[in-house]
């Protein structure tokens, strides 16, 4: 790493121990090598190697006892709220860990009332936010690189989830959609990537979410939010959370 400033190495450093903890490669009650060997292997000072340990441990990622070493945490104790941990769920998070799971599990617990709360809610411009994302999401589909104006569909499909939660006029949620950014875009990456075979359809989801916070049809809009995540849940074969949004369903239509 020679040749770059000590903040630049730090960063390397941490994001190459960031790739090792949330690829699965040393599990909760593992232990980090030492100071010693970490500063062989990245060739950086042990101040580096100490402060970028610090850092993990702020994010409730390791622990680190004198005498004893570095520890991983369970993950329960993992901060994967923090901005910063969730882009690293998104950059480096194995399917066998529990992140884009619950990830997943988080948006279908939420979209569907934020969903509701945007229909009674939204402005002129968050509707315009979300006709923009839908014309990318639609445009990436049919130029067949899956991409428009240099973005992705998946960037464009998240970009209609965030007008979303801006639209419930919700600093709370917004706060959420903006700082879990990159680990919704996994979630929505995985589920993108699985419904290939028939994006058609789900267009059509995304175009009726819209359609209905647009005519103020609160209900229509949880259904359409359900409609998306149960279509996710299918493609990736969650059957548990499949079931939990039928429940969902069939409670709101009883309220």
């Amino acid at each position: 790493m020679a040749g770059t400033g000590a903040s630049d190495r730090k960063a390397q450093v941490l994001e190459r121990l960031a790739q090792l903890l949330f690829s699965g490669s040393i599990k909760p009650g593992g232990l980090l090598p030492k100071e010693l060997e970490l500063c062989a292997q990245y060739a950086v000072s042990r101040a580096t190697i100490r402060s970028c340990l610090g850092e993990l441990v702020s994010y409730g990622i390791v622990s680190r006892t004198s005498g004893q070493g570095t520890y991983v945490q369970p993950y329960e104790d993992w901060m994967i709220l923090a901005p910063t941990v969730a882009s690293w769920i998104a950059a480096y998070s194995d399917d066998s860990l529990p992140f884009s799971r619950e990830m997943f599990r988080f948006r279908v617990t939420t979209e569907p009332y934020v969903s509701a709360e945007a229909a009674l809610k939204a402005k002129a411009s968050d509707l315009a936010a979300m006709e923009t994302a839908l014309e990318g999401m639609v445009q990436a589909h049919d130029s067949g690189k899956k991409s428009y104006q240099g973005r992705s569909l998946g960037e464009w499909d998240i970009d209609l989830h965030e007008a979303v939660y801006r639209a419930s006029q919700s600093l709370i949620w917004l706060q959420f959609s903006k700082s879990l950014r990159p680990a919704f875009f996994s979630s929505i990456r995985r589920t993108t990537q699985q419904a290939e075979s028939d994006m058609t359809s789900s267009l059509e989801l995304h175009r009726a979410l819209v359609e209905a916070i647009r005519l103020r049809d609160v209900q229509a809009a949880f259904e359409c939010s359900c409609k998306i995540l149960l279509r996710s849940a299918n493609d990736l074969g969650d059957t548990l959370t499949a079931e939990a949004i039928g429940e969902m369903r069939h409670a709101r239509l009883k309220s």
